[in-house]
């Protein structure tokens, strides 16, 4: 029986349709409409309901979104980038546009890459660790084939893990997302004096720019620190790294991976950190397989 994955992004649409065997049939992208949800979902099921008709029957439906959410209920609650779309029950909305004749299934997008992720191994790892370091920050984890969401849904929400903890900050704003993401690289460079378009001119004047030089050696210290904690705290087989700012500077996220590998060297098992693989079809494959 036929699946489709949808990636919601800030910017754009995706959704593929795949078979039983996670071949992707035809996928398809368009325009996110941020601001109404009403006509963004009209688009949805215009061409979901092509894909069926050219490919057969639908099962199952899995939908790849933006934080935060409420897992437990199905819901988008106040998505930055999405206002059109706060405080909506996305997955209610798609039982009743289906009439309630597929399963529908809700992640956030760190998980939903993990999983993608984890089923590009021909044989299934015991367990991998995400991190997409991209505008954001985010993580997931997954473990024997399954998310694992925690107690709450909100494990690996690591957007303020490992704190600066200084007087003159707020402590719920000085963790790694705040510090080392694309749109935080800027703002971090324009309080030590320095100002920088965004995160690629960053990075093109780190060798250039003795304070932007500075800071990416503090970058590598806590990006590797961080890194090292998660293999510390979840042991995985697998650790991949993926996001617009990894992927496209990956010589510098080398540097971070071989000083994590010297972090944690006195560990038995030696987790694999590799790059993310056709990051952009495996999360659809991911979302699909929720």
């Amino acid at each position: 029986m036929n699946k489709v994955g949808i990636d919601i992004g800030a910017t754009s649409t995706r959704i593929a349709v795949l078979n039983d065997k996670n071949k992707l049939l035809k996928g398809e992208k368009f325009t996110t409409d941020v601001n109404d949800f009403a006509h963004q979902m009209d688009e949805i099921s215009k061409i979901i309901n092509q894909m069926e008709t050219q490919f057969g029957p639908i099962k199952r439906i899995g939908i790849c979104a933006p934080g935060p959410l409420d897992l437990k209920e199905g819901r988008i609650l106040n998505a930055p980038n999405l206002p059109g779309w706060r405080n909506l029950n996305i997955v209610d909305q798609f039982q009743q546009m289906f009439a309630g004749s597929k399963e529908i299934h809700l992640d956030n997008d760190a998980n939903v890459a993990a999983l993608g992720q984890f089923l590009t191994y021909p044989t299934a790892p015991h367990s991998l660790y995400y991190v997409t370091v991209s505008s954001g920050i985010g993580s997931g984890f997954i473990y024997q084939g399954e998310i694992f969401h925690g107690y709450n849904y909100t494990a690996t929400e690591i957007f303020n893990s490992l704190p600066s903890l200084t007087e003159d900050k707020n402590p719920s704003q000085t963790g790694i997302e705040y510090f080392a993401s694309g749109n935080n690289i800027p703002k971090v460079l324009k309080e030590r004096g320095i100002d920088v378009k965004d995160a690629t001119q960053a990075f093109q004047l780190r060798t250039t720019n003795k304070g932007i030089e500075d800071y990416f050696v503090e970058y590598k210290k806590r990006m590797a620190a961080f890194l090292a904690t998660a293999i510390y705290f979840y042991n995985p087989q697998y650790l991949v790294i993926g996001g617009s700012v990894a992927l496209k500077n990956q010589d510098f996220f080398k540097e971070i991976i071989n000083y994590t590998y010297q972090i944690t060297s006195h560990l038995e098992h030696k987790t694999t950190i590799e790059f993310a693989k056709d990051l952009e079809e495996q999360t659809l494959k991911g979302a699909a397989n929720l």
